[in-house]
């Protein structure tokens, strides 16, 4: 990889750090939905990297996002188990296309394989992060709402930055 495509995924992920905690941070839908940007960055890195790093980069990620939104490693508990999934989804995703994955783009993917792609991640990372955050099912249709409301409110955000990002 050169240095000119690591500056762009560290931009990438600072920008989406900055907007979620400058921005996003206080744009609830309804008092049920969160955009959380900073997964779609930490989701589209490159694919070749490796695990480890990966997992360390998503572990600061989400202890970045903790320590200016005070939710004590929620945000990097989702991210990790996020971030650990995604090899085995990109895994099923090769054989099931047949296609190797260089670049984990809207442009390079298509907006059908995008969302195939990444929607369950992201909703696996919004129900990690609220089920922990609920600790109980008592309030179990309102943890489902928030979501489901935060997984199609994270997604379009995701796919809104992504229309907007260079190949």
């Amino acid at each position: 990889m050169s240095l000119r495509n690591i500056l762009f995924y560290v931009f990438g992920l600072l920008f989406c750090l900055a907007v979620q905690v400058l921005l996003l941070r206080n744009l609830i839908f309804l008092n049920y939905a969160f955009c959380f940007l900073y997964v779609g960055a930490v989701l589209v890195l490159p694919p070749e990297l490796d695990k480890s790093l990966y997992l360390l980069i998503a572990f600061c990620c989400g202890l970045l996002l903790d320590v200016f939104t005070n939710t004590l490693g929620l945000h990097a508990a989702a991210t990790v188990l996020v971030a650990y999934l995604r090899s085995f989804l990109l895994e099923r995703h090769v054989k099931q296309t047949g296609e190797e994955l260089m670049s984990l783009t809207l442009r390079r993917l298509g907006l059908v394989q995008f969302i195939s792609v990444f929607f369950p991640l992201v909703f696996i990372h919004s129900a990690a992060l609220f089920l922990i955050e609920a600790n109980s099912f008592n309030l179990i249709l309102h943890t489902l709402i928030r979501i489901g409301a935060s997984s199609v409110y994270t997604m379009l955000g995701i796919l809104l930055w992504q229309s907007f990002a260079r190949d």
